[in-house]
């Protein structure tokens, strides 16, 4: 396996159930200290882009993605989609599903 080099400045935080309750608020910490947020989401878009926008109003950067944790092609497309968003970056999972 090769390494990559990623700025430091570039991390970014993949959060599962990042929608509400725990998740919610890990995603906020999270954004808070400096990730850029991925808020997973199984279901319910409208808490999941009220997370995101709770996350860019305090000046974070953020964006929702719906997959199925316990679907490895969800999963792969979550993971693609991060990297098409904020591009190579130092990645952090946090499973709060």
């Amino acid at each position: 396996m090769s390494e990559r080099t990623v700025p430091a400045s570039r991390r970014v935080a993949v959060v599962t159930g990042g929608s509400r309750g725990i998740g919610r608020e890990s995603a906020e910490r999270l954004a808070t200290d400096g990730f850029s947020v991925v808020v997973n989401y199984a279901g319910n878009r409208t808490e999941a882009e009220a997370a995101v926008a709770a996350i860019v109003a305090a000046g974070g950067e953020a964006f929702a993605h719906q997959a199925d944790v316990a679907d490895e092609v969800a999963i792969a497309a979550l993971f693609d989609a991060a990297e098409e968003r904020f591009g190579e970056w130092m990645w952090s999972s946090t499973p709060r599903a």
